[in-house]
């Protein structure tokens, strides 16, 4: 289940604007974290229900892989369970560089944004911890490549928000964590950023360099 921050983003702002009442620098990013807890909390429970879903199929429905040992740990009298608890339930994100923006006014590039990119990304990490021992199952954090999701999930975000500077001033969003491939850097640069957050992710990561 992957997460599209930058619409969580617009709507922490939405609710700040209605209660002006804060004091904070920016208040919009309490709301945000908020919000995301919320959402990682959903896309939990949507992952258990398709888990428990899964669990209740029949062996005949994938007959290869059960009856040729391509799903490890399976055992007949035991069900297809024994199978697919040793797989991965993930909560996977992108557009992290235009959350940033809308909630502060830069990515990840530089250094304060960076201080909240690793707020954003501990608390994915926290949780998939969390849910991992409370259900003993495989909770992980992805980086979701997400190539076509983030060009329909800008559509519908401009729908909605229309075209800001710096977030939907292109046809996609930024898959997971990357820094935005049309910064003016060295590959080097950019890894060495990208760096800094990879260990959040327990499902490997990827980097991309035009």
């Amino acid at each position: 289940v992957t997460i599209i921050m930058p619409t969580l983003a617009m709507m922490a702002k939405e609710r700040y604007a209605e209660n002006p009442n804060s004091t904070d620098a920016f208040p919009e990013v309490a709301i945000f974290m908020e919000l995301l807890d919320e959402k990682i909390h959903e896309a939990k429970d949507m992952l258990i229900e398709r888990y428990q879903w899964m669990c209740k199929q029949n062996p005949e429905s994938a007959k290869f892989m059960y009856e040729n040992g391509l799903m490890m740990g399976y055992k007949p009298e035991e069900g297809i369970e024994s199978a697919l608890k040793h797989g991965t339930l993930v909560i996977g994100q992108i557009g992290l560089a235009e959350t940033l923006q809308i909630l502060i006014g830069c990515d990840h590039t530089e250094e304060k944004g960076m201080n909240l990119a690793k707020q954003i990304e501990q608390l994915f990490k926290y949780r998939c911890a969390e849910f991992k021992k409370g259900y003993k199952l495989n909770f992980g954090v992805y980086y979701t490549p997400a190539e076509n999701m983030c060009y329909t999930a800008m559509n519908k975000f401009k729908k909605r928000y229309g075209t800001i500077p710096n977030v939907s001033d292109k046809d996609f969003f930024t898959n997971s964590m990357h820094v935005p491939v049309w910064k003016n850097m060295s590959p080097f640069e950019k890894i060495d950023i990208e760096a800094e957050l990879t260990g959040y992710s327990s499902g490997g990561c990827i980097t991309y360099i035009e």
